[in-house]
C-alpha cells in the first residue's frame, strides 16, 4: 500500500493519487505486506529509477555496455581457474553508472532478459578467443538472475550461445546467487541439470547470505560454492565468524564442491583461506576487473610455452599489496 498525507505529499487531488502511486512502488520494492508514506526521495528515485531505464534501453541497442573480468586464481601456483564476467555501463553524460544502480534496475523491469542475452553471447565469445589462442584449462563464469531463471529456457538459451561462438560447455560455468534457489521453479532446476550434463559449470554465489537449508543444498545441481566476503573479512577479527567459515569450508568438501572465496583484499586473508584448504580465491588482492584488451596482454605476455603445457596462465597477486613473501614462494615451489 502506498500513502500519500495532503498537504505534506501534494495540494490537489489528482497529484495525491499520483505521490500514493510512488509510495506503492517503493512498498513493492521494499517487500509484501508493507505500506510506505510518500516523501520527496521517493520521488526523485522513481524519476530517476525511469530515465535509466529509458537511458538503459538506449545503451544496449548503442553498445554503451561492456565487460570487465576478474580472474579467480588457485591459490598453488596462482594459475587462473577460470574469469567471472562483469557488465559495466559507460553512459555518454553521466560516466561509469554501478551495476548497483543498474542491475536492480534491470531486473526489476525485465530488462535484464535482454541484456543479459548480450551478456551471455559476449562473453562467450570472448572466452572463445581466449580458449582458441590456448586457454583451454580456464573457464568463463556469467552471473545469472532469479528473473533469467524464472522466464528463460536455460538450457537451450546458453547451448544456443555456445553454439553461436564456438565455445565448448567446459568452458563456461554459471553463476548464480543463494537466495535465487530458494524461489527456483522446478523446472529452473531441472534445466540447470542438463546443463551440467552437458559439461556447463554451475556455482553458488554469495552462499551465507540465502538462508538456504542444508536439505536444498543437497539436492541443488551445483559444483562450486562461493563463500561471501563477507565471512571471510569477519574472520580475520571474529571467533564466531572463523568457526563458521571453517564449517562452511568442511562442508562443501563432504558434499564434494570446490570452493571458491571471494572478496579477498589483504595477505592475511589468502593466508587464512589457503591454512583451511581452500583453493580458489578471487578479490582485489589477486585484481580488480578488468578489460579484455588487459586480460590479454596479461596472460599472453607470458609466453606460449607455458599455456600449451597447462593450457592456462598465472595471475600474481598485486605486488603492491604483498605484505609477505609467502604467496611469491608458493608459485616459486610450484
Amino acid at each position: 500500500m502506498g500513502i500519500a498525507v495532503y498537504p505534506d505529499s501534494a495540494s490537489t487531488p489528482h497529484a495525491l493519487i499520483q505521490m500514493a502511486d510512488v509510495a506503492m512502488y517503493r512498498a513493492k520494492t521494499d517487500g509484501r505486506g508493507i505500506y510506505r508514506i510518500y516523501s520527496p526521495e521517493m520521488g526523485a528515485n522513481m524519476r530517476r529509477y525511469h530515465y535509466l531505464l529509458d537511458e538503459m534501453r538506449l545503451a544496449i541497442d548503442s553498445g554503451n555496455f561492456f565487460l570487465t573480468f576478474q580472474p579467480v586464481i588457485n591459490v598453488d601456483g596462482c594459475h587462473i581457474n577460470y574469469f567471472e564476467a562483469l557488465v559495466r555501463w559507460q553512459h555518454p553524460v553521466e560516466g561509469t553508472i554501478t551495476p548497483d544502480e543498474f542491475i536492480p534496475i534491470a531486473e526489476n523491469s525485465n530488462l535484464i532478459l535482454e541484456l543479459g542475452d548480450w551478456i551471455l553471447d559476449e562473453a562467450c565469445r570472448q572466452m572463445a578467443a581466449w580458449y582458441n589462442a590456448g586457454m583451454k584449462s580456464a573457464r568463463i563464469s556469467v552471473n545469472i538472475s532469479a528473473v533469467q531463471l524464472k522466464y528463460k529456457a536455460l538450457s537451450e538459451w546458453v547451448l544456443t550461445s555456445l553454439q553461436k561462438t564456438a565455445l565448448p560447455p567446459t568452458s563456461l560455468m554459471l553463476e548464480i546467487t543463494e537466495s535465487c534457489f530458494i524461489d527456483a521453479p522446478d523446472e529452473a532446476i531441472r534445466e540447470l541439470e542438463k546443463l551440467r550434463q552437458a559439461g556447463v559449470i554451475v556455482a553458488i554465489d554469495d552462499f551465507g547470505t540465502g538462508f538456504s537449508s542444508l536439505a536444498v543444498l543437497g539436492n541443488l545441481p551445483v559444483d562450486v560454492l562461493k563463500i561471501d566476503k563477507l565471512f571471510v573479512s569477519e574472520a580475520m577479527n571474529n571467533k564466531k565468524y572463523n568457526k563458521i567459515l571453517h564449517s562452511i569450508v568442511d562442508m562443501a568438501k563432504q558434499l564434494e564442491l570446490k570452493v571458491v572465496a571471494e572478496g579477498i583484499e589483504h595477505v592475511e586473508q589468502f593466508e587464512l583461506l589457503k591454512s583451511l584448504g581452500v583453493k580458489y580465491i578471487q578479490g582485489y588482492l589477486i585484481s580488480r576487473p578488468q578489460r579484455s584488451s588487459v586480460v590479454g596482454e596479461k596472460i599472453f605476455d607470458q609466453g606460449y610455452s607455458g599455456l600449451a603445457q597447462t593450457g592456462t596462465s598465472t595471475w600474481l597477486p598485486q605486488t603492491s599489496r604483498l605484505t609477505s613473501g609467502r604467496i611469491l614462494q608458493s608459485k616459486a615451489a610450484s
